[in-house]
């Protein structure tokens, strides 16, 4: 490789890494460009150490030819000896050029990728303070998908740390969304029994998690009771069915009912997402048709579990 070129191909790099810089292009471009650098160096390593062979050999080659010279050796003769000791040094000199390029070349490069690791750890510096934030939330603010993109990110960065505080609280958040799910369903004691065991071995980094998690246990531990009371209400509205006749009829049974049940208990029942769907699918029905004296769908459904 001659000068020239050496010279070409490090000015090349120097251009393209501030063009990289300033344009702000992605990580996984920068990560192309640094593999890149990379390989440039270990080439210009290899060049340089078969240099400095050929440089020590030509040298050596040099030295000998000194003393032919002054004893007027009668293998060669002196017009040829001065043309092999005038070519050496020549090429000495070449030499010793090409090698200041490649040390150049070698400087550029540790320049350059100690200017990439600044701008690495300066992407991942700002997109923690963006980020970290994130992890903070509420579940109920956070979404997988929104997570798989911090993470993705975050490893193209090589965040590890980051990257695994991420994988925590996305498996955090799926058994959040799992618990959810069965506080959105028909009571299922094996499921509940099997999310309150799953949520007990499981830690939270943080408090506002914690505190979320927490209610998800109370609700799942209340689903069941919640549902008894549910039953009781319907059966108490039953004895009265035959007295309806009017929207009015039906608020005015609910209340004394409720208000017999008391708070705490209608909580149970309003508290878990499932039963309160169904508790006011329930009273739409009754005031829809007041005057039926049919088991509605919604008792149907409560009756059956």
């Amino acid at each position: 490789m001659n000068t020239l070129h050496i010279k070409f191909i490090f000015l090349c790099s120097i251009a393209l890494f501030f063009s990289t810089t300033m344009n702000a292009q992605t990580r996984q471009e920068l990560e192309k460009e640094l593999k890149f650098l990379k390989a440039r160096k270990e080439t210009l390593l290899r060049e340089l150490k078969a240099a400095e062979k050929d440089y020590k050999t030509q040298k050596g080659k040099l030295k000998k030819l000194q003393p032919m010279k002054s004893r007027n050796d009668s293998t060669l003769k002196g017009e040829d000896l001065e043309t092999t000791i005038t070519r050496l040094q020549t090429n000495n000199d070449s030499l010793r050029n090409e090698l200041a390029v490649l040390r150049d070349s070698l400087n550029g490069f540790e320049m350059q990728r100690e200017e990439l690791e600044k701008f690495k750890k300066n992407a991942a510096d700002k997109f923690f303070e963006r980020n970290s934030g994130y992890l903070q939330r509420h579940f109920n603010e956070m979404s997988i998908i929104e997570l798989e993109k911090i993470r993705e990110r975050g490893n193209e960065l090589g965040m590890t740390e980051f990257v695994k505080t991420i994988d925590a609280t996305k498996r955090n958040k799926k058994i959040f969304d799992k618990a959810s799910t069965i506080l959105n369903n028909k009571y299922n004691e094996s499921a509940i029994n099997g999310m309150l065991q799953e949520i007990e071995k499981t830690s939270f980094p943080n408090d506002i998690q914690k505190e979320d998690m927490e209610e998800k246990k109370r609700l799942l531990n209340v689903f069941k009771e919640g549902l008894g009371t549910f039953k009781d209400l319907i059966a108490k509205y039953a004895q009265y069915r035959n007295t309806i006749f009017s929207e009015s009829d039906v608020n005015e049974q609910i209340v004394i009912i409720t208000n017999n049940i008391g708070k705490e208990g209608m909580d149970k029942i309003k508290d878990v997402p499932y039963l309160k769907r169904k508790y006011d699918e329930y009273i739409k029905e009754l005031k829809k048709n007041p005057k039926s004296r049919e088991e509605t769908e919604t008792e149907k459904k409560i009756n059956n579990q």
